[in-house]
């Protein structure tokens, strides 16, 4: 699925256009897991240091959120799963409200108005939370996940 998405993309935009087109998503998600990370560790807003416009607006569509966040508990941090044997790259654990969540920050600039439209993202955080749950590394049992989609 993928690799068709990929070589419909690049019938597209092209080969220099794809890769630019890349780059570019790849900079606006570590933009925005950087501020995020900068915020979970002061609680306090970092300044932006960007000059693109969808980094800017998934900054603020985040923003409404982060009063409700407290007591973080993980923040960009390696598990495993044993017993299944796969691992990934935790974004973030931290209360909700009252509620202890794990939660994996995505980018898009395209809304994402139903779950077909999140592809495989629905799945790759139950993986998150089944490795976090089995791995002894992490005191806290999570019951609940969020995929937070931002546009």
């Amino acid at each position: 699925m993928l690799a068709n998405w990929e070589a419909r993309m690049i019938k597209e935009l092209g080969v220099q256009g794809f890769n630019d087109y890349q780059q570019q998503t790849f900079a606006r998600g570590h933009a925005i897991h950087s501020w995020m990370e900068q915020f979970l560790s002061t609680m306090e807003k970092p300044q932006v240091e960007t000059k693109d416009e969808v980094t800017h607006r998934h900054i603020q569509s985040i923003s409404n959120l982060l009063p409700s966040i407290g007591d973080v508990k993980v923040i960009e941090s390696a598990t495993f799963h044993s017993q299944l044997n796969y691992c990934g790259i935790i974004d973030c654990v931290a209360r909700v409200g009252d509620t202890l969540f794990l939660i994996d920050w995505k980018t898009s600039e395209k809304a994402k108005p139903d779950i077909k439209s999140l592809y495989d993202n629905p799945l790759q955080i139950v993986a998150y939370l089944g490795a976090l749950n089995s791995d002894p590394a992490y005191s806290s049992q999570i019951g609940r996940a969020s995929c937070r989609e931002r546009v």
